[in-house]
């Protein structure tokens, strides 16, 4: 389904996924269900925007990431390396590290990355040439720092001061306000930092629909099976 103005930024929560629907001045927040992100794509939006890698490189890095830690200085580090695609569908952790080290000049994977795996072969498993015209890949970190002109936030997300950072640059953005009642998810299910974050992701979004994304890198980059190996922000 399409509606040429609606977009959408979806995020990773404990429950699986939330995806925030920006609709002219109003925004929606809907929860899918681990294993469910292919109905996602059934969602009548323009651009659907997802903060998870989306394509995938044979050995070490993507020129995506090490861009993006250049634009986050000095907090690249809240841009993680992505694994290359062999160790991505790895039957499990021990095998997905052999594999990474095999193919990435002895490079690990740490626990953080590979509690994302599974959410990473999910979006993998219904990427093609044709989604990705659709379904693009954001970080909303970096979506944040060019709200604050170029600059990375300070505050980290999890904390108050962040909160009310992220909050405020999305209001000054533009975007409409949040209405917490209405997102009343459960905390074990949903936090508030995965809205937030899904938020940035549809102000990215908009954006991309615009034609006034920024790109990671500005060139083209593509993978082994023909994916796009680019953040938009």
């Amino acid at each position: 389904m399409k509606d040429d103005q609606t977009v959408i930024g979806v995020d990773g929560c404990p429950a699986g996924w939330i995806a925030v629907v920006w609709q002219g001045d109003q925004i929606q927040a809907k929860l899918f269900e681990l294993g469910t992100f292919a109905r996602i794509l059934g969602e009548a939006a323009a651009i659907i925007a997802v903060d998870m890698p989306i394509g995938f490189p044979d050995t070490y890095g993507r020129n995506a990431d090490i861009e993006a830690r250049k634009a986050m200085s000095p907090h690249g580090s809240r841009v993680f390396p992505v694994p290359c695609r062999a160790a991505v569908h790895a039957a499990n952790y021990s095998e997905a590290i052999r594999l990474n080290k095999i193919h990435s000049n002895n490079v690990s994977i740490p626990p953080v990355t590979n509690a994302i795996r599974p959410r990473m072969q999910e979006v993998d498993k219904v990427m093609s040439r044709e989604v990705e015209l659709r379904l693009c890949e954001v970080h909303p970190e970096l979506s944040f720092a060019l709200m604050n002109g170029g600059k990375p936030l300070q505050h980290k997300k999890k904390t108050a001061e962040g909160e009310k950072q992220r909050l405020d640059l999305l209001h000054a953005s533009g975007f409409p306000t949040i209405d917490w009642q209405q997102m009343g998810y459960r905390r074990r299910d949903v936090k508030r930092d995965d809205i937030v974050d899904a938020c940035a992701a549809a102000w990215s979004a908009r954006r991309i629909l615009e034609g006034r994304a920024r790109h990671f890198p500005k060139t083209e980059e593509r993978d082994s099976c023909g994916l796009f190996m680019r953040i938009h922000a």
